[in-house]
């Protein structure tokens, strides 16, 4: 069962907390409750839509495995909240430009839609995200640090929280960030993902590209090798000299097989394991083919 961040941020904001929010907010506490549903679940919506590409993707996990988030508990946010007045006032002002980062230009829209379906004031509102967005991240960011997250399972986090937030979204949230609905909200990622478990760790082991390296140069070597055994196939060698020649291949698959499994173990266990098997699949297509000349 992959992560809820909601549950996980809301776990923190006890009764106290809330209640402490909704009177620095001036709006009652279910109204309060209400925003900060929608808010969360903007906020991660917001995540996963600006995550979409490996660019911006790799942007955002690089802001989450920085100094200045890594450096800041998820305690020390709560105790800006408990402080009340100023602290809560510096927590919104850190939460200002995480929320830039995340909706750019459509912040504005998503105010709007978490203010109409809540009934909190758009201005309480927008104090609300500034202190819901720092909490966010802050989760976010020791969850990716604690599983030494690359974007593939940190897409893969955020893609898992569809059905986590889809309930608590405010209407209109999907157009706010610019996408015709909400699938497509978390079906825009050109990312690969990777899955991710509440135990940690990812169900893939890398997407660092080993398997495309292997792609490429395995198949070529075969090739090769099976070219060269043509040729002198056609030639219409001896006996002897066949058997020198398939001597002469499996050497070079032998040379090839080492090359490739230190290549392997450059870019993953992974890729080793698909080396190894690769070769010894060539290996008895070698042996084979010199027992048929030789019969």
């Amino acid at each position: 069962m992959s992560l809820n961040l909601m549950d996980l941020v809301k776990s923190q904001l006890g009764s106290g907390l809330m209640s402490t929010i909704a009177g620095h907010l001036g709006e009652s506490e279910a109204r309060t409750q209400s925003a900060v549903d929608g808010g969360l679940a903007s906020i991660i919506g917001g995540l996963m839509g600006s995550a979409s590409t490996t660019q911006s993707a790799t942007s955002l996990l690089n802001l989450l495995m920085g100094k200045q988030q890594s450096s800041t508990s998820m305690g020390d946010l709560l105790g800006m909240i408990s402080g009340g007045g100023s602290s809560i006032g510096s927590l919104i002002q850190l939460g200002g430009p995480l929320l830039k980062t995340v909706f750019g230009d459509k912040l504005g829209g998503v105010v709007d839609a978490v203010s109409s379906s809540s009934g909190a004031s758009k201005q309480s509102t927008s104090s609300l995200l500034g202190i819901l967005a720092p909490l966010v991240m802050g989760a976010l960011g020791k969850t990716a640090r604690d599983g030494g997250f690359n974007i593939g399972s940190l897409v893969g986090l955020l893609m898992g929280q569809k059905n986590h937030i889809q309930a608590a979204a405010p209407a209109g949230l999907a157009s706010a960030l610019g996408f015709s609905s909400f699938d497509s909200l978390f079906n825009s990622s050109k990312v690969t993902p990777i899955g991710y478990t509440a135990g940690g760790g990812s169900s893939s082991s890398s997407d660092n590209g080993g398997g495309g390296f292997m792609k490429w140069l395995l198949p070529l070597v075969l090739l090769g090798l099976l070219g060269f055994g043509a040729m002198y196939f056609m030639k219409g060698c001896g006996k002897d000299a066949v058997n020198q020649t398939v001597e002469g291949v499996g050497g070079a698959v032998d040379a090839a097989g080492n090359a490739v499994g230190d290549a392997a173990n450059a870019v993953g266990g992974a890729a080793d394991s698909l080396a190894t098997a690769a070769g010894n699949a060539a290996g008895g297509a070698v042996d084979a083919a010199g027992n048929a000349v030789g019969g």
